[in-house]
């Protein structure tokens, strides 16, 4: 940094030890264990909400199949349990519907939906997400409390087929959790993300849903779209506008006798199993934790935005400042006269300590200077190295060495301040090479009345 002025003030140090080059800091324990307990925390969120948002070990595609459904479950109906290499299949009973839903629960969509079964005295069968479980627990709340039954679409909607084995994992176990913190049971009926009609369970599809079915889950899928309501169908629904008119169209449907949940189109008691206490607390925990995490990850949003914008006003009103500033330094006003060149003499003050490979070369280049009045003050703060010796090598009448105990920078300062011979005063670093025009170009703003000082 260089700093420019007219007169010799000198500069008391503050803050200083004596003997050394800095002040003493305070001790710093406080603050690592207050950084060693928050930042794991806060980067424990991110990386949750970065997996859940699928930023992390992401799985939001799936592959084109290999190979093709097993004969039994293309053969057979969208109800599906699978046992070792056995492979059991059901569908629902003429004249019955099973009205299924993935996805969700949403603040808009499922409120509309259950208000529409309501009034037609149906019941349905909810695959929800366990993350927008655990961001709606009340919701859940209301689809169980309205004789709905609840099924598992995983936690984040992930593609089962080509997830690694440790994101399966927690896109069961984070479902189960979220529901259990929300309505205390765990579902065991599954619809993998990404499937329709049992034709979907091929390749990688089939792989994942003999590994969930060892985990204790029945999968359903949902009927072929040929297969007309007085067949018996399940059908399978998204939560949005045109799921809710294609519901209300079926609904009216004189060919659909009975509208209700999957176990109960199957006439087996809901399967869903009631959690102990331990797990509900559990639950409750990752229903608070996700709502942390949503919320630390919109506050950083809008904290990044808000820095971002105004360092890009900060800028932009440097650049506008400093452009008016500049035409109006150089702006010629009627009657006035122009600036003159300043070529007074200029005392250049290098505080030194330990700097025995570069001194030289500052000094020399700074000698080399087109504004040839100078005086160049080297001031060694007690050195340990040849910085000294090597600044007092350089002869050349300009140069003045002086030396003192170790001080700190500000104190050197002052010391060279006491010897300088000239108004001007230049203060530079002692690793620091310069144009032959820098001094000359450095003092020019001097010549303005207004300018007393410059940096940069």
């Amino acid at each position: 940094m260089f700093e420019g002025n007219r007169s010799k003030k000198r500069q008391e140090p503050s803050h200083l030890t004596r003997g050394g080059r800095h002040k003493r800091s305070r001790d710093p324990r406080a603050h690592w264990l207050f950084l060693l307990l928050v930042l794991p925390a806060m980067f424990g969120l991110l990386i949750f909400q970065g997996w859940t948002d699928h930023e992390v070990d992401a799985a939001k595609t799936r592959r084109p199949c290999a190979s093709p459904v097993p004969r039994a479950l293309a053969d057979g109906g969208p109800v599906v349990q699978i046992n070792g290499d056995r492979v059991r299949t059901v569908g629902m009973p003429a004249g019955t519907v099973a009205l299924t839903y993935d996805g969700g629960p949403d603040p808009v969509q499922t409120p509309r939906l259950l208000d529409l079964l309501r009034r037609y005295d149906a019941r349905a069968t909810f695959f929800v997400s366990g993350a927008k479980a655990a961001q709606h627990p009340e919701l859940v709340r209301r689809i169980r409390a309205e004789g709905h039954e609840i099924g598992s679409n995983t936690y984040t909607g992930a593609d089962m087929g080509t997830a690694s084995p440790t994101r399966s994992r927690m896109e069961l176990s984070l479902t189960e959790s979220a529901l259990a913190g929300s309505v205390g049971v765990q579902p065991r009926l599954l619809r993998l993300p990404l499937t329709t009609d049992v034709d979907t369970l091929c390749g990688d599809e089939w792989q994942a849903a003999r590994r969930v079915a060892a985990e204790g889950y029945a999968l359903v899928a949902a009927d072929r779209s040929g297969r007309k309501p007085s067949q018996g169908v399940v059908r399978q629904f998204s939560q949005t506008d045109t799921a809710y008119q294609e519901t209300e169209k079926l609904l009216k449907d004189p060919r659909a006798r009975k509208f209700t949940t999957v176990t109960g189109g199957l006439g087996v008691p809901p399967v869903d199993v009631p959690v102990s206490g331990l797990e509900r607390w559990e639950g409750k925990a990752l229903i608070w934790v996700a709502a942390i995490g949503r919320g630390f990850v919109s506050t950083m949003v809008w904290v990044l935005g808000i820095a971002g914008a105004l360092g890009v006003l900060r800028l932009l009103m440097l650049v506008l400042f400093a452009r008016a500033h500049v035409r109006r330094l150089t702006r010629f006003r009627p009657g006035a006269p122009w600036l003159r060149q300043v070529n007074e003499p200029v005392t250049v003050l290098i505080p030194a300590y330990n700097e025995e490979a570069g001194i030289e070369a500052t000094i020399r280049s700074l000698l080399a200077s087109s504004h040839q009045r100078l005086q160049v003050v080297v001031i060694d703060d007690g050195s340990t190295d040849r910085t000294a010796d090597i600044a007092a090598s350089v002869d050349d009448p300009r140069v003045l060495v002086v030396r003192q105990p170790n001080a700190g920078k500000a104190a050197a300062l002052n010391t060279g301040l006491a010897q300088t011979r000239h108004d001007i005063v230049v203060m530079v670093d002692a690793d620091t090479v310069f144009e032959p025009d820098a001094v000359h170009q450095l003092i020019q703003p001097l010549a303005h009345p207004a300018i007393g000082a410059v940096s940069g």
